[in-house]
């Protein structure tokens, strides 16, 4: 399918389905699923330790293989040209609503990155059907705009093996849907910093 562009606000943000992980979206759940459910903790966590970019199973590398060519081609225009990068990455897990702060409470950014991203490894159906769930973006001139009717937010649908791309200083939350709801299956992203110098 290839990358998206989309021109947004005055920053761009990109999208891709990473089809090349569908054998491996299974594992990379799973591994993900087991490192936020630590034996005894209470309450639940939601999040991983952000340090997925660490590890070296096959599934792993493909991933982060792939998130690579996608930033990397993004970060390929930057001036001047990056001579190194990092990143961490980690994992979340809703599963159900309560496992989400109210969306005033959970919009932020990135700042010390120069770009984040958010891939959809596993999609509740309860959200798929409704198309709630994705990810907000705000127009980081919201408060000029606002006074002239346009879009504050932007919101990328969750879909499976989607990633968004966007720039660090980019506010953003993940969208609470309005009813109490709890999942079959949790909702499983992992999130991705990038740092380019």
């Amino acid at each position: 399918m290839g990358m998206k562009e989309h021109q947004l606000f005055p920053t761009r943000v990109y999208s891709e389905r990473l089809d090349r992980l569908t054998e491996a979206r299974t594992a990379l759940v799973s591994d993900v699923m087991n490192l936020v459910d630590p034996v005894g903790s209470s309450p639940p966590l939601n999040h991983t330790r952000e340090d997925l970019e660490h590890r070296t199973e096959p599934h792993w590398r493909i991933f982060f293989a792939e998130l690579d060519r996608i930033v990397d081609g993004i970060a390929a225009s930057l001036h001047p040209t990056w001579v190194e990068r990092s990143l961490h990455s980690w994992g979340l897990v809703f599963r159900s609503t309560e496992d989400w702060p109210s969306n005033f409470q959970s919009i932020h950014a990135h700042a010390q990155a120069t770009f984040s991203s958010v891939c959809y490894l596993q999609v509740p159906d309860e959200l798929a059907a409704t198309g709630v769930g994705g990810t907000l973006l705000r127009n980081p001139l919201a408060n000029i705009h606002h006074r002239y009717y346009d879009v504050d937010y932007v919101r990328f649908d969750p879909a499976e093996l989607t990633v968004v791309v966007f720039p660090g200083f980019l506010e953003h939350l993940p969208e609470r849907p309005l009813t109490d709801l709890r999942f079959a299956a949790p909702r499983v992203v992992i999130a991705t910093d990038y740092c380019y110098y």
